[in-house]
């Protein structure tokens, strides 16, 4: 086991936002946000229940491992993504990310990020580490796929005025060197596709305790301080 993550709320509205991270692969990307959810009180014994990734600032890391794969990496700096990139690399070299309904956290969502920089700047650091994750991950198949739905998107986005998505793109095109070393080392040592990795995800999440949700999908609970 490399890290555990925690259900995780809203601080302000008591909202899910974390739970068992599915990562489906649709359109050319990995959709981290859809998710399941296990109500705690009604928690089946000894259940396994895995996760794509363990939100870094509501998760255990196994120390040791954490620092053996290298830990997160500062090519996404200064944030987003790095927890689930550090996930990516630890599932595809063989250990497992758990999610524990029984670990409830409540929590501010861009405190500090949302106040210090603009929004438009942060949607373009966003987009670029996600991306950047994309082209160091993916296999073959699925790469050649995000690239073509890349530049499918790209022309909606610039006559919309989205200029955040053209410049992600650019960005990540100045850091493709040490992209591509990255990718070739991780698929040297890697025991695990993502696609893989997504079916062992989806075979954990069974039971009559386990709702199926999407990104768009919210379950509130009430916020105990």
């Amino acid at each position: 086991m490399f890290a555990v993550a925690s259900q995780v709320y809203d601080f302000e509205t008591g909202i899910l936002s974390g739970a068992g991270q599915i990562g489906q692969f649709r359109r050319g990307y990995l959709r981290i946000h859809d998710r399941y959810f296990v109500e705690p009180e009604v928690e089946e014994p000894d259940m396994p229940y895995l996760t794509i990734y363990a939100t870094g600032g509501s998760a255990m890391y196994d120390r040791e491992k954490f620092l053996a794969i290298g830990g997160f990496d500062t090519l996404y700096s200064p944030y987003g993504w790095e927890d689930v990139e550090v996930s990516i690399r630890a599932w595809r070299l063989g250990y497992t990310v758990h999610y524990e309904p029984k670990s409830p956290v409540w929590h501010h969502f861009s405190s500090t990020i949302g106040q210090k920089i603009p929004k438009k700047s942060v949607n373009v650091i966003y987009e670029r580490n996600r991306i950047m994750a994309h082209w160091i991950h993916l296999g073959l198949n699925m790469l050649l796929e995000h690239i073509v739905f890349l530049f499918i998107n790209l022309p909606r986005h610039i006559i919309t005025g989205k200029w955040e998505y053209a410049k992600a793109i650019a960005e990540s095109f100045k850091r493709i060197n040490y992209i591509i070393k990255m990718r070739k080392a991780y698929n040297g040592k890697s025991v695990r596709s993502i696609d893989e990795i997504v079916k062992k995800i989806l075979s954990s999440k069974t039971g009559s305790n386990v709702q199926i949700l999407n990104a768009k999908t919210a379950i509130s609970k009430t916020v105990h301080i």
